[in-house]
């Protein structure tokens, strides 16, 4: 035997059982006014600005929880897989720039065995530390020298700035200041500082700039390379040289190789100023040599042009281009 239910329609339901179904409505009437319920809830359809930042926030989480094991075992100072020791760092930093980085990996492997390899991308990354390395420790060099040449008396730093102080002191005669300015003329004794600054374009490797991993420069190729060598001299048998890296140019326009000499000179500049300090003016002669062609004379003048516009380093260095 099979029961059949029949479903009534709410005005028949409430003709059939009127006091249920009053009951039902006061009800439902106490809850909206009690718990402040006004209706069913309808959900709200997401913009495509908030399911595209829904994604990026699901995919990043993703990726941590991913590489979190990875930096885990990174930072554990227990390990040994995986691990290349000081010496082995040393020797590929210090190797001749003409080795390949294949022959560094199989020099490796057969050393150390095929379980410790070590890939081309990290032995070019040893080398390019070592690279930016060396250029800090040069530039603090160049530091140190303006230090202690500043500090130097008069007496040592030759006979140019002796000179130098006696003009100042003689050019001041007529204003009544010279006792003072006498007194004081040999630590006021005026100072310059020439930067020989030699540029020109090849087609070489050079190492471009990888932001993302460990803010480390890496290796490309390129046709257009700009390449400088620069030569900071203080006085007369006291100079610096200043290694600097070879830089891609997209085109070999006058504004392109402007923006290229004007960050190398800034960068001189920098150096310079940090160690002459801000209680001595000093003159920054920027000797630019380069091809006898119109691009490198138009960059002159845009370089020219920005330094008049803007300081070089700081306040206390006078700049002057030839």
């Amino acid at each position: 035997m099979t029961a059949t239910v029949r479903v009534s329609s709410p005005q028949n339901v409430a003709e059939t059982y009127p006091q249920t179904a009053a009951a039902i409505v006061a009800l439902r009437e106490a809850v909206r006014e009690e718990w402040g319920l006004r209706g069913q809830c309808v959900s709200r359809k997401r913009s495509f600005q908030e399911v595209l930042a829904l994604k990026r926030v699901t995919a990043q989480l993703d990726w941590l929880r991913k590489t979190r094991p990875h930096k885990a075992r990174r930072a554990d100072p227990t390990r040994v897989k995986n691990m290349m020791e000081l010496q082995w760092m040393a020797r590929v930093g210090l190797a001749r720039p003409s080795a390949s980085l294949r022959s560094f990996s199989v020099t490796l492997r057969d050393l150390c065995g095929k379980d410790s390899t070590v890939s081309r991308t990290q032995i070019g990354r040893i080398r390019d530390a070592f690279v930016q390395t060396l250029l800090e420790l040069r530039g603090e060099e160049l530091r140190k020298i303006v230090v202690a040449e500043l500090r130097a008396p008069a007496a040592a730093t030759g006979a140019v700035y002796a000179a130098s102080a006696t003009c100042a002191v003689a050019s001041k005669a007529a204003t009544g200041a010279v006792a003072s300015d006498a007194a004081t003329g040999a630590r006021r004794r005026l100072r310059a500082v020439v930067v020989l600054h030699l540029h020109d374009v090849a087609s070489l490797r050079l190492r471009s700039h990888l932001g993302g991993v460990a803010d480390l420069p890496s290796r490309s190729r390129s046709s257009k390379v700009q390449q400088h060598v620069v030569k900071v001299f203080l006085r007369p048998g006291v100079s610096c040289e200043v290694p600097q890296e070879m830089e891609a140019l997209g085109d070999k326009t006058a504004a392109t190789l402007a923006t290229s000499l004007d960050g190398v000179a800034r960068q001189v500049a920098k150096t310079i100023a940090e160690g002459v300090g801000s209680d001595n003016e000093t003159w920054l002669i920027h000797a630019l040599v380069g091809d006898a062609i119109n691009t490198n004379e138009a960059a002159a003048r845009r370089l020219y042009a920005k330094a008049a516009v803007t300081l070089m380093a700081a306040a206390v260095l006078k700049y002057c281009l030839v």
